[in-house]
């Protein structure tokens, strides 16, 4: 009799211990999702919000009709939209300023400017859901901020 009490206490424990590791719920991890260069810049609007020349504070050289301006890189294109203020009632709201690709590497935007007739590098410096920093190497390095709107 004691033999056989022992047995169906060891039977409960081991089934009692079992239902804590048989119901424990399996914890999926949730898949990190890295975005590139190209989908966090792409389709959004962009304002200036910094930018050096060779070092030097460039912003207070843009009067409020140009520091409200925000561009929009999409469609291979590069948009400037005028913002709340122009600085000639006759400026088109929206204007295209040019054309764009990315590197392979998409560390570097080719941005070819239909007014100077150059392509120029625009470098990404540093980008992410609200921030676009990038460099641009012609007639002085110019490091330009751009936020998220």
């Amino acid at each position: 009799m004691k033999k056989n009490l022992s047995i169906i206490v060891a039977i409960a424990i081991i089934a009692f211990a079992s239902c804590f590791t048989a119901c424990k719920k399996e914890v999926v991890p949730t898949p990190v999702v890295v975005k590139t260069n190209k989908e966090l810049i792409e389709g959004f609007k962009w304002k200036r919000t910094a930018e050096t020349e060779d070092g030097v504070d460039n912003m207070s050289s843009y009067a409020p009709c140009e520091a409200d301006n925000t561009i929009t890189f999409a469609a291979a294109k590069l948009t400037t939209d005028e913002g709340a203020t122009k600085c000639s009632p006759t400026d088109p709201q929206t204007k295209t300023n040019g054309t764009y690709t990315f590197s392979a590497d998409q560390k570097i935007m080719l941005v070819k400017d239909p007014v100077i007739g150059l392509t120029l590098n625009f470098v990404i410096l540093e980008v992410s859901e609200t921030k676009l920093k990038i460099e641009i190497d012609f007639l002085g390095k110019l490091v330009t901020t751009y936020t998220r709107q």
